[in-house]
Parts: C-alpha cells; sequence; structure tokens
C-alpha cells in the first residue's frame, strides 16, 4: 500500500524485506545478476493485480537503488542468460546432484526424476497410444459424426493434465497419482473405440466387415482376457516407420507364423518362448 495517508502504508517494509531477499541470494550467484521468479502454487489469479503490486515494488526499490546498490527490472530468461555470457565468466561443471531440494528438515526431494516410474511409463505409453489414434483418425478421415474429437480429447486432456510439475514428476501423493493413472484409462479406452472406427472405414469396400479389435490393457500385470478365452487370435502390430523388429511372447502349444512353427514338448508347456517378427513394406 503505497498511500501514506492509509494506515496499512507498507512502502518501506515491503521494500526493505525485498532488498534483504535479494541480497541473499545474490550471496549464492557467481555474477553482479541474479534471476528473481515471482510466484507459487495458486497464485496470480489476478493478473491485474500481481502486476500492479509488482509495478510499484520495483518503482519503490529502484529509488534506493544509490543506497542499496541494487537495480530491479522485468526481464526474460534470455535477457538473463545473455547477461551471463557477457560477464565472460569461466563456469565450473556441476557433477552433483542437481536438485538438492528441501522443504522442511530431513525431506529430501532429491532422485524424484525417478520416482513413479510405473506412472512416468504409462504416461509415455499412452501417449505413443494417442499418437496411433490421430494418425489413424486421419487417415480414415473421421468426421465429428463418428465422435472421433470427443474420444481423443479425453486422452489429450488427460495427458495434458499428466505434464503437471507434481504429475509425471511423481511428487505427488499416491491417492493423487492413482487418480492420474485412471484419468489416463478412461482416455485409453476412449481412444480404442477412435482405432476401431477408424479401421472399419479404411477396409476395402465390399470385403468383409473389420472385425471389432479387441484391447489388453492388463498386460502389466500378464492379464489378457482374450487369450485366455479364445483358441485363436490374430495379432496386429501398428508400427508408423518401415522395417522394426518386434519381441512377441507367446504361450501355446502349437505355434504357426507365415512360415514357421513350432511344437513344443511337454516340459516346455508351462514357459514362454520369443518369436521375433520383422515387419517391412514398400
Amino acid at each position: 500500500m503505497d498511500d501514506d495517508r492509509l494506515h496499512d502504508y507498507n512502502v518501506q517494509q515491503k521494500t526493505t524485506q525485498f532488498i534483504r531477499y535479494a541480497q541473499l541470494q545474490a550471496s549464492h550467484y557467481a555474477t553482479n545478476n541474479i534471476i528473481m521468479t515471482m510466484g507459487s502454487d495458486f497464485n496470480y489469479q489476478n493478473v491485474h493485480t500481481w502486476f500492479k503490486n509488482m509495478d510499484k515494488l520495483i518503482k519503490y526499490v529502484n529509488q534506493r537503488s544509490m543506497e542499496v546498490k541494487l537495480m530491479f527490472y522485468y526481464s526474460t530468461p534470455s535477457c538473463y542468460l545473455q547477461s551471463l555470457n557477457n560477464a565472460s565468466k569461466t563456469w565450473t561443471t556441476k557433477q552433483d546432484d542437481f536438485f538438492p531440494y528441501a522443504h522442511r528438515p530431513h525431506s529430501f526431494w532429491t532422485g524424484y526424476f525417478t520416482s513413479r516410474p510405473t506412472l512416468k511409463g504409462y504416461v509415455r505409453q499412452t501417449n505413443n497410444f494417442l499418437q496411433v489414434c490421430k494418425q489413424l483418425d486421419g487417415l480414415a478421415e473421421l468426421k465429428d459424426t463418428d465422435n472421433s474429437t470427443f474420444h481423443l480429447n479425453i486422452l489429450l486432456e488427460a495427458l495434458g493434465v499428466a505434464q503437471h510439475h507434481d504429475a509425471v514428476s511423481g511428487t505427488e501423493k499416491q491417492a493423487v497419482a492413482y487418480d492420474y493413472a485412471e484419468r489416463l484409462a478412461n482416455g485409453v479406452m476412449e481412444c480404442q473405440k477412435v482405432v476401431n472406427d477408424a479401421l472399419k472405414k479404411l477396409y476395402k469396400k465390399g470385403s468383409t466387415p473389420a472385425p471389432n479389435q479387441l484391447f489388453c490393457n492388463l498386460l502389466n500385470i500378464s492379464v489378457c482376457h482374450v487369450t485366455e478365452t479364445s483358441k485363436q487370435e490374430q495379432i496386429i502390430p501398428y508400427e508408423d516407420q518401415k522395417g522394426k523388429t518386434y519381441n512377441l511372447r507367446l504361450f501355446k502349444y502349437q505355434l504357426t507364423l507365415k512360415g514357421y512353427q513350432k511344437e513344443l514338448d511337454p516340459w516346455q508347456r508351462m514357459n514362454w518362448f520369443s518369436v521375433q517378427i520383422f515387419l517391412h513394406w514398400d
């Protein structure tokens, strides 16, 4: 509050507090330029108010620049990096932890980049499937009458939320991690509808109608209702690049692939074996 007629006038208090904080931060920097990031979770919900306050803060701090030997101004990351380059300083190579952060005693965030690997892997896997859905949606030229945009957006939005810095990073509570995974799973189910609609449309006219594609969504726990209840299945690998080898783990008494047949001995019937399939087309 910068109106000295008001009882809560606090220009001197706020500028002094801000200057001390900047001086403390500057003691940890190697050049005369420091970057001060403004904001936190759930802040800056009123743009006008926040920028008005920052404008005042910069104005009144700079009025004391000769006294405190500080100058504040709005900047960008690129301008800050240029000021570091202009300092012509030789920088050391950092080899230890890049994020030694603790928000309270004995509560270190070190290692969170590799925490919750299952969620991280699921985010990547669902993104791969999203690209398949988008490609097939485009190839089949599905229209809004097929609700393809609606189905795609459910997974798109779930993946967007998963990019939050407390989502894929793994820093959320377990119940929240479950919610992210549930949203991704729901999005995958919606995208599977797009795949089926696209394949039905891409089948040649007059040919046998495209069979409904079934998906094994619980392979992470080795469960697939399709292979458990049917005697014969066809596996359709999807590959958007030419030439790639897939390793498939199959569990059957007798397997027949194009140009390949193998009979299992009784003792082998409880074991997996691998078959490599090389996909290539022009």
